[in-house]
């Protein structure tokens, strides 16, 4: 969305007035006009409350207009300025003193000099607020024309009125003139320092520091005030000392040791931040680009087919007119053409920058609301049908990004339309008006009453979860600042966090406080939408438990489970306090926008990461929450592991502190709602492509022990209160108790243990009886685990433990020593040295563990072998390890397969790769093969694939070791070719990318220089889409398009008529594309060598005894016959040529291309040449002209070998004082065959050849 970057007015004796306490002023206060007043001060006693006005002595000076205090006291002896005592009680919210010298806006003048002609009262009048006085438009004087009764004023209002038509004066004229220019200030100087230094850190893979930069940058953004020094920054959220100490040296000396060291990858920097400006090219993709040697628009634009999809090269296209700003008057046209296009009953409004009074934009938001959706797809044809939308760059049911014009004249300009049902619109409205800082304030306003605001809504805070929407209903904008408590402001008031002032009054409803936490010594319930409590039971848990599961449920506890306490569990478990269950009628995550984040969603699974880089912070959010919501129920899951894995990392690169990183898990349904008695913390995860594993080894020396990472749902055990309780992991610190399961898992039964552990299910188990009916196995458990009756399915279910927590002190090994003699199930563990703790040694163990451990894993975790206390959060003596690597083979995710059409219409897959590195080099993207390998490997999104670069090659796939949910497919019309390996566009004629390509490849083998894709491009898009009609072009033909000069045009006019005559017509023939894939030169010049005729006669019988020629092939070919000999007509290229030579020279006959033949070069005619040691160019083309082949290696059929020696004209060969030092392979095969070998002086000579 648009920023305001407009530069303020200055007009210093306009200071926009703000006020930062309650204060009553006292009677002196007019000789001392500087004073700042921190007590409450009575006003002077003969202040009249319901404000007097005072008798003013004449003459009077004039003013300065230059107000510091809302109030003025009364003395008559003293007093210069009539006053008003309006309202003693009124209370400011803020302190904040904005500079004297600026006025942010020209509606903060104009209410900065209503607010100088003070208003009239009487003894019998009420007070008067500012706030209600009428503002004069802009540009004229305040209406002060004195009334009978005013006689009190007639000293000072002339004065007043002087001064203000000075001042107007004044401002109109400095409106009119340009806008000054804003001077350089620290605050975006230290917001790209941050930025840059946190890219460092990225690249360093140091996570957190990087996250410390961002944090600190988002403060820096959102300070309040103008930055003059790094003071004023200190102790700031995310300014610590090492931070603040950056700036102060950054200030002093205007540079940091760090950015000198790393300026070339500041350099790298710089261009991905050009890049990252065009529509669709996010970070990674941008630094993709530098890593292939892209620097600059320009480099980009030459090579946008070979490295940009179709919706990057759209936004590479429209770069330039995208940059320039809006002007006001634009967007008003474009306002009254989208009012005439919206259908009936459907409200719109330009939002942003245009919507808050500013001269121009970056681009133009627009939102809709209608109780038909259906009407936002109708608005958006209607606006393509009349041409205004030029593009669309993506488009869905609530949201559609597009590029239009008004006409030719016009720049091309970025639109977002959003559609918002009427219950949401008042939010949309006020959140995509801004600005940026107005919108944050009013946030942090809204959390500080425990609510959460954002384009959706007004939701509750529950603790530091989002809640239920405000049960309240909001017409406009107005209403939510009145439930907040805030002053309305104008659109055009919203500049920034000032902007947002408390009024008097608060909403007549606000919501119950949080609940306050519980003791730590035991698990307090957690409140959820409707609570319901439980009447206590007259039977045990343990007897009321089986009573729910069917009959085929043995009666009896399993002998496993010990008959003391702990299986007689006290009834009043359910009753009690302590546990109540609670009902939660609501499914959703975030109210109102599951439909827009499941679009995400699913826009993600199908298209791939380049989704991602469209989306804002909050969708991406959004994702994440509602993957976790789903992953960690019985749901279907919306992602699969590998999907969710790449959301997450994709979140952590671009957006570092995003609360969502931290969640854990995910809520647990409502049901048994708990916080935990201990902290679930997850683990870190270390990458086997970085320095991380070696930084970790010199802090933790070992030994280490390793042990699975199971795939189910977190679980916790302990019997530290009077009864035992089992418990789910939920988010970390909210859980669910599920203690009604004890009975039905192996666990230990002395008191005063805890224990960490996964409830699973083996994979046989899991494949032998449920594989049919559920996605995997963990959702299965948490079904299990979540299901309100229990059944035969319980049974299956394992609690395998892999933590001790009580008995404390005991380092990981004996933990797993403890586990197994206590009746638990441990996890599989071993135990490894300094020595053998390597990367390769943990991707053997991951690798051997997939195919030999009973359950399922998605890893392995490293734990040093020593005694740690808990703290909060991750533990940093373990990690888990998920991600296979070796000297040549690496593992990693599949985000995006990409799929380009070839000139012949067939449809390659390019498998994009999470970033992984691999002999030294990253690793991004590897070859897909053909269609049949993608689809029946299912690689898509998600899926985890095994990377092979042997010898340094291409990049392959090796195998899929996890394969995603569906393979990624082209998204355009396709169909498979007989044999079903390759896949082709449906209507590749009318496909302007493969025509493109197809006329680039015609003229690259006809050798025409100047001729590549960029020039193409521009050919085809001026109406020159085919071959012919570019063969017809005239030089003038090339200078009336746009790009091309005289010279360029006279060499492409003579260079395409020049290769047309000289081309040989097979050559025409493979160039045509006329005779399909793997029709090439070669193959056509051989199917000549044995039938000349085949043009006239067709025989189809006669081609498939042609050596390599099925019968397929030769029907192929024949069918393609016409085709070609058509578009040689059209063309105007005769086909009455020779078969190796369309000339039919005399001997010394010179031609256009300066070449001469004369009749011993005849002699070349339909042999066969090999260069050796060096090529040369215009011979080739002189040779191919002439009919002579051109061979890479030498055979018997080799006429002549030629090298850069001198050979011995009599023989042909080399002499002895050359020949030992220069022999190649080439040279040894000729004189084994005896084939001649010539120097280019001699074969030049020889055959009487003159470049």
């Amino acid at each position: 969305m648009d920023v305001d970057t407009s530069p303020t007015i200055q007009q210093k004796s306009l200071p926009k007035r703000k006020y930062t306490r309650k204060i009553k002023p006292p009677a002196d206060a007019i000789t001392k006009p500087k004073r700042k007043y921190t007590r409450k001060i009575k006003p002077p006693v003969d202040a009249d409350p319901v404000a007097t006005s005072v008798p003013v002595p004449s003459p009077v000076p004039s003013p300065v207009i230059k107000p510091k205090r809302k109030y003025t006291p009364v003395d008559a002896d003293s007093a210069t300025i009539p006053h008003t005592v309006t309202k003693p009680k009124r209370k400011y919210t803020r302190k904040i003193k904005p500079p004297v010298d600026t006025v942010s806006s020209p509606d903060d003048a104009s209410t900065t000099l209503a607010s100088l002609a003070l208003p009239k009262t009487s003894a019998s009048s009420p007070p008067t607020d500012r706030r209600s006085v009428k503002v004069a438009p802009f540009g004229r004087v305040p209406n002060l024309e004195k009334k009978p009764e005013d006689t009190k004023w007639s000293a000072v209002v002339p004065t007043v009125i002087e001064n203000i038509k000075t001042s107007l004066e004044r401002m109109s004229s400095t409106m009119s003139s340009s806008p000054p220019k804003s001077t350089a200030n620290l605050q975006t100087k230290y917001v790209q320092l941050m930025d840059d230094l946190a890219y460092i850190m990225r690249k360093r893979k140091d996570v957190m520091r990087a996250r410390a930069y961002i944090n600190a940058k988002n403060t820096i953004e959102t300070f309040p005030e103008e930055i003059t020094s790094p003071e004023q920054l200190k102790g700031k959220p995310g300014i610590g000392a090492t931070i603040y100490q950056k700036l102060v040296d950054y200030q002093q000396n205007g540079t940091l040791k760090l950015l000198e060291e790393n300026k070339e990858e500041l350099k790298t920097k710089r261009a991905m931040d050009i890049f990252t400006n065009i529509y669709g090219i996010g970070e990674k993709k941008a630094e993709e680009l530098v890593e292939k040697g892209v620097t600059t628009l320009e480099e980009l634009t030459s090579r946008q087919y070979e490295l940009l999809n179709d919706k990057q090269q759209i936004g590479l296209k429209y770069y330039e007119d995208i940059l320039e700003r809006i002007p006001r008057e634009e967007i008003v046209e474009y306002e009254r053409i989208f009012t005439s296009a919206v259908p009936t009953d459907t409200k719109l409004e330009i939002v942003g920058s245009y919507r808050r009074g500013l001269s121009s934009s970056g681009d133009i938001d627009v939102i809709l609301t209608s109780q038909d959706p259906t009407h936002f797809k109708t608005f958006i044809d209607e606006l393509k049908k009349r041409e205004i939308i030029l593009e669309i760059l993506s488009c869905g049911n609530s949201k559609c990004l597009v590029i239009a014009r008004l006409d030719k004249e016009k720049h091309a300009r970025r639109i977002d339309f959003l559609y918002t049902t009427p219950q949401e619109y008042p939010f949309a409205v006020l959140y995509f008006t801004g600005s940026k800082g107005f919108n944050t304030s009013m946030r942090e306003h809204a959390l500080g009453k425990k609510f959460t605001l954002n384009e959706h809504g007004l939701s509750k805070m529950d603790g530091k979860k989002k809640g239920d929407l405000v049960d309240h209903e909001f017409m406009d904008e107005a209403s939510i600042f009145s439930f907040l408590g805030l002053q309305y402001k104008e659109p055009q008031e919203r500049t920034d966090g000032r902007s947002v002032v408390e009024s008097n009054t608060m909403p007549a409803s606000v919501p119950a406080s949080v609940p306050a936490s519980v003791p730590s010594t035991m698990p307090s319930t957690v409140p959820t939408k409707k609570r319901i409590t439980l009447k206590k039971p007259k039977n045990t848990i343990l007897a009321t438990v089986p009573a729910t599961v069917p009959a085929t449920v043995p009666a009896t506890v399993p002998a496993t489970v010990p008959e003391d306490a702990f299986t007689t569990l006290s009834a009043s478990l359910r009753s009690s306090s302590a546990l109540q269950a609670y009902e939660d009628s609501s499914n959703t995550i975030i109210p109102n926008e599951t439909n827009t984040t499941l679009q995400h969603v699913q826009q993600f699974k199908t298209e791939g990461i380049n989704v991602l880089d469209s989306l804002n912070e909050t969708e991406l959010a959004s994702m994440l929450q509602m993957a976790n919501h789903a992953f960690h129920t019985d749901k279907t899951p919306l992602m699969t592991d590998g999907e969710y894995d790449i959301l997450h990392e994709y979140i952590e690169q671009r957006f570092p502190v995003n609360p969502v990183l931290q969640e854990i898990g995910a809520d647990p349904i409502a049901k048994n709602k708990v916080t935990l008695p201990y902290e679930m913390a997850s683990m870190d995860k270390i990458k086997p492509d970085s320095n991380a594993l070696p930084k970790w080894m010199t802090k933790y020396k070992g030994p280490y022990v390793i042990s699975s990472k199971l795939d189910g749902v977190s679980g916790l055990y302990t019997t530290e209160d009077e009864q035992p309780h089992l418990y789910t992991r939920g988010d970390g610190k909210i859980g669910q108790d599920i203690t009604y399961l004890i009975p039905y898992l192996k666990l230990p039964q002395e008191r005063g243990v805890v224990i960490r552990g996964e409830f699973v299910i083996k994979k046989s188990t899991f494949q032998s009886k449920y594989a049919k009916t559920y996605a995997n196995s963990r959702n299965l458990v948490a079904g299990i685990v979540n299901a309100k009756t229990l059944d035969n399915r319980v049974h299956d279910v394992d609690f395998v433990a892999y933590e001790v927590i009580r008995p404390e002190g005991i380092p990981p090994s004996e933990q797993m020593k403890w586990l197994e003699s206590h009746n638990v199930i441990p996890v599989k563990n071993r135990t490894l040295t300094k020595e053998q703790l390597t990367n390769e040694q943990l991707s053997e163990l991951l690798q051997d563990g997939r195919k030999n451990e009973p359950y399922e894993m998605d890893g392995i975790i490293v734990s040093d072998d020593h005694s740690y206390p808990r703290t909060s959060g991750n533990p940093e003596h373990s990690f888990a390890f998920k991600m296979v690597l070796s000297d040549q083979m690496a593992e990693t995710h599949v985000v995006d397969v990409e799929w380009s059409a070839s000139k012949n219409g067939y449809l390659k897959p390019r498998v994009r790769l999470q970033p992984v590195r691999l002999g030294g080099v990253t690793i991004q993207y590897a070859t897909g093969f053909h269609g049949d390998f993608i689809e029946k490997n299912k690689i898509g999104i998600g899926a985890i694939v095994q990377i092979v670069r042997s010898g340094d090659v291409i990049p392959y796939i090796q195998s899929v070791t996890t394969p995603a949910e569906h393979p990624k497919m082209p998204s355009v019309p396709y169909v498979w070719n007989k044999t079903h390996i390759d896949v082709m566009l449906e209507n590749a004629t009318e496909d302007i990318s493969v025509r493109k390509k197809q006329i680039s490849a015609f003229f690259k083998t006809l050798e025409v220089d100047g001729m590549g894709e960029g020039n193409v491009s521009k050919l085809v898009e001026a109406g020159y889409d085919t071959m012919c009609k570019i063969v017809h072009m005239t030089e003038d033909d090339f200078l009336s398009i746009d790009g091309f000069q005289k010279k360029m045009a006279a060499k492409l006019a003579t260079g395409i008529r020049t290769a047309i005559q000289r081309t040989p017509l097979p050559i025409l023939m493979a160039a045509s594309g006329k005779f399909g894939r793997g029709m090439g030169t070669r193959k056509i010049e051989s199917i000549f060598e044995s039938y000349p005729d085949v043009l006239e006669e067709r025989n189809i019988e006669t081609l498939t005894k042609i050596k390599g020629m099925s019968k397929d092939s030769a029907e192929e070919f024949v069918k393609n016959i016409p085709e070609f000999i058509a578009f040689m007509e059209e063309c105007n290229i005769s086909i009455t040529r020779t078969l190796t030579s369309p000339l039919s020279n005399e001997p010394g006959e010179v031609e256009e291309n300066n070449m001469i033949l004369s009749e011993k070069s005849q002699e070349l005619r339909g042999k066969t040449v090999v260069f050796s040691g060096f090529r040369n160019k215009p011979l080739e083309n002189i040779l191919k002209t002439l009919g002579t082949k051109m061979g890479t290696s030498v055979s018997s059929n080799t006429f002549a070998l030629i090298v850069p020696v001198k050979t011995e004209k009599s023989t042909g060969q080399l002499t002895s004082a050359v020949a030992k030092p220069l022999k190649s392979g080439k040279m040894k095969d000729a004189e084994e065959l005896k084939v001649p070998i010539y120097s280019l002086e001699d074969f030049l000579q020889k055959y009487q050849i003159i470049i």
